[in-house]
């Protein structure tokens, strides 16, 4: 079952709980990615494929 984006995007909140958890980047940065997850979920891509996603990219897309 996919997960619908928020009603209303909340870019504090999502600063708020990834700095309590250690995020020390760019908000800019934090925003865009979570703009992209959100854009992938509203296109079909289940939650629980993000990790596998993202680690096939990684591997085979992006330059180390």
């Amino acid at each position: 079952m996919a997960l619908a984006a928020p009603a209303a995007a909340d870019s504090d909140s999502v600063i708020k709980v990834l700095a309590n958890d250690g995020w020390t980047g760019p908000a800019a940065t934090a925003i865009a990615i979570g703009q992209h997850i959100c854009s992938d979920i509203a296109d079909g891509v289940e939650p629980k494929d993000a990790a596998f996603f993202y680690s096939a990219a990684a591997t085979n897309l992006c330059r180390h």
